[in-house]
């Protein structure tokens, strides 16, 4: 076998150990966006409904995507999202974007089966509504540190600006649920209620531990070093 042949192999066997080390096992990546996945409802539930003991059957499914004459879920990403604008609507027919109920209470389920080769994780979203809204975590209300009404988190073109959560420390192994409550803050005058919806765009992720970080950069280094060793004297 030729030595130089043997010694690419080599060197290739090495970066591939090492990515494959790297690699977690049971990775998680879940993305979870509003939509019509998630339930709704516009009757005030009982003091449970942000736990994964509630049950949710006999509400609806979200409404999405909401009209809006305004707004897409575009301008809030800033960019092409896969989020959509939900609400809830009881009514029959369409809703126009203006109609809705002035209060509305959403959930999401969803399951985590973790191991110790899916950890560490990583949950963030960014989410916002009109006009305001709580947001909680298997039933753990989120800290903002601030007011979450609209008006206060505008960009320069009147546009939202979505807000940051990361929500790590709030998952659980099984299931997890994702519940918010929305409201129009114009409750006295329906007529006065425009655009509601709620924006939610999500990820939870495995991230590579402290070590397989510093394997995949061990690999990098070979494939240079390799890329070096393998140029034909000369060059």
């Amino acid at each position: 076998m030729n030595k130089r042949f043997r010694d690419g192999l080599q060197w290739l066997t090495a970066v591939l150990a090492c990515v494959c080390l790297a690699a977690p096992a049971a990775a998680v990546d879940i993305s979870i966006v509003s939509g019509s996945a998630w339930r709704s409802t516009n009757a005030a539930p009982a003091p449970d409904w942000t736990g994964a003991g509630f049950d949710d059957s006999a509400w609806r499914q979200a409404y999405a995507p909401y009209p809006n004459a305004t707004t897409t879920q575009d301008d809030i990403a800033g960019e092409p999202s896969a989020a959509q604008l939900m609400w809830d609507w009881p009514g029959s027919g369409l809703p126009t974007g203006t109609d809705g109920p002035n209060q509305a209470w959403f959930r999401y389920s969803f399951n985590l089966a973790l191991t110790p080769s899916s950890l560490p994780l990583l949950a963030q979203a960014l989410l916002i509504a009109d006009d305001e809204f709580e947001l909680y975590i298997n039933g753990h209300l989120y800290n903002f540190g601030g007011s979450t009404a609209l008006d206060l988190h505008l960009r320069p073109n009147g546009q939202p600006l979505p807000l940051f959560a990361d929500f790590t420390s709030l998952l659980q192994n099984g299931i997890n649920v994702l519940a918010i409550h929305a409201a129009d803050n114009a409750l006295g005058n329906p007529a006065d209620r425009f655009n509601e919806y709620v924006y939610f765009e999500g990820s939870i992720v495995s991230l590579p531990e402290p070590g397989s970080a510093l394997l995949i950069l061990l690999a990098l280094l070979l494939m240079a070093a390799w890329a070096v060793h393998a140029r034909p004297r000369g060059q």
